[in-house]
């Protein structure tokens, strides 16, 4: 019989990326491991308001942006429903703590959970929930692609963390920046592919309608984070004027709405890391617009990296690269090696840590 399996991630935030690398993990354990895994559903009282998760619409007040996100995690949460396996759900770090948890192995990730605000306030708090600090002794504990969300964190933070993360069995993460972090601390991490790449294009096709793509509409599909972003706006109208194709930039779609606009689209433009890998995953030409001054870019510059289309990213506005850009053809073929590549090896160490086969230092 196989062991048990917990996942600890952002499965409840009202973010298509967040839900679907939770989704994707969790599924390729059941193919390699059965049924026998689940994710903690571990929701964080004070964040529902935040996050607009089950709320009344009578009780969100009324502003253009709160009204859209209740909207997006309505339909969100039908598709947690109907495709996440999760536990009974616990309100803060004490339930986990108090829970009688079993022998098994521990997953925390992937996603942003060790970032700072998390760790050091999640419950207006130090919290170790997501540092796997509750699993019963001799239980695996695993950090897969595991982001920290910022190119450094404080010294109050280490001294929180690094007892936590020497307790791990293996440590995986997303980007340069959280390698150099847990390097600092004098640990080993690996950086290995996010959970959306641990399966093929066909098996996100199965959650949309398989209309033939050559007989839908092509458009701009604009998908961008953090309020308003000038150079993305930017871009977006350029863009539409030089192609002279409609823009679609919806952000109230279902997941599923969500990955056929990424599937469809002539061209993507997005400062979201999941949309860029969305796109590579469809094999859909893109833009990554980096933020200025933001600690976040690293997720994204990883990745382009990995496959050889860092030039494909743009912090500053110029129309000579942007021209650049839309000129230049993908080598589909190659980028298709890379993932593979980096595919093969993270499978490899997550499977091999499962097994109990090896310490993380591979």
């Amino acid at each position: 019989m196989s062991r048990k399996i917990y996942i600890l991630t952002f499965h409840w935030a009202t973010n298509y990326g967040a839900v679907l690398q939770s989704y994707a993990l969790q599924r390729f354990l059941i193919q390699q491991y059965g049924n026998n895994v689940e994710i903690i559903n571990y929701i964080p009282k004070g964040y529902k308001k935040t996050f607009c998760r089950s709320l009344d619409i009578r009780s969100v007040k009324k502003t253009l942006s709160n009204v859209k996100e209740y909207y997006k995690e309505k339909k969100i949460k039908k598709f947690r429903e109907k495709n996440l396996i999760v536990t009974r759900e616990f309100k803060t770090s004490e339930e986990i703590l108090r829970n009688e948890w079993e022998q098994a192995v521990f997953i925390s990730g992937s996603d942003q959970i060790w970032n700072p605000f998390f760790t050091m306030k999640g419950e207006n708090k130090p919290v170790g929930v997501y540092y796997l600090d509750f699993a019963p002794e001799k239980s695996t504990k695993i950090s897969y692609a595991v982001s920290f969300g910022t190119e450094k964190i404080s010294e109050d933070m280490q001294k929180f963390i690094q007892k936590k993360l020497e307790e791990f069995n293996l440590l995986t993460v997303r980007e340069n920046s959280g390698h150099e972090i847990i390097s600092r601390m004098g640990l080993d991490s690996k950086i290995v592919c996010d959970p959306v790449f641990l399966h093929k294009r066909e098996f996100y096709e199965q959650l949309f309608s398989q209309e033939t793509r050559k007989n839908r509409k092509k458009f701009i599909f604009s998908y961008i984070l953090h309020g308003k972003q000038e150079n993305a706006e930017r871009l977006v109208k350029y863009l539409s004027e030089k192609i002279e194709i409609e823009v679609r930039n919806s952000i109230t779609v279902s997941i599923e709405e969500w990955l056929r606009n990424i599937c469809d689209s002539k061209i993507v433009v997005t400062n979201s890391f999941h949309a860029v890998a969305f796109s590579l995953i469809f094999q859909v030409p893109f833009i990554a617009v980096l933020i200025e001054g933001s600690g976040m870019n690293d997720r994204i510059l990883t990745l382009l990296k990995s496959v050889n289309l860092e030039d494909r990213a743009v912090l500053t506005w110029s129309e000579d690269k942007i021209d650049e850009i839309i000129d230049k053809r993908i080598d589909w073929e190659n980028v298709n090696e890379r993932i593979d590549e980096k595919k093969s090896f993270s499978r490899y160490l997550l499977e091999q840590s499962i097994r109990g086969e090896n310490d993380g230092n591979l």
